[in-house]
């Protein structure tokens, strides 16, 4: 890798191609459509949506869709993509992230543990 390429865009480090018509999730929608059981998603890519109306956000690339991470995630997902184990990991399809819910302010808010793939 050459000094420069690390200012190459993120999806760039990643194999994996979306197809045609993947659309974004939210993890709301996520969490709700699998009704608390196997909250699982697994991770083919990341980026960080640099045109979103809110600012910078996020994105996990799953097999099927584009799902919007929260924003505190942000400098969390940038340094993933900038370490080479991770970017391995996920190229190898050893990356998950788990859905959980959280209470703040009397809102019920949704994020993501990430989770390795162990070994058979």
């Amino acid at each position: 890798m050459g000094i420069l390429s690390k200012y190459n865009k993120a999806l760039s480090r990643f194999t994996f191609k979306a197809g045609e018509g993947f659309e974004y999730k939210s993890l709301e929608s996520l969490y709700s459509s699998k009704k608390g059981a196997n909250n699982l998603l697994e991770v083919k890519g990341l980026y960080i949506n640099h045109k979103s109306k809110f600012g910078d956000a996020p994105v996990l690339v799953s097999d099927k869709f584009y799902v919007n991470l929260p924003k505190h995630l942000c400098d969390e997902v940038v340094e993933m993509i900038k370490d080479d184990d991770v970017v391995e990991a996920i190229n190898n399809g050893k990356a998950m992230a788990e859905i959980y819910t959280y209470e703040s302010n009397g809102k019920t808010c949704y994020s993501v543990n990430w989770v390795d793939v162990e070994e058979n």
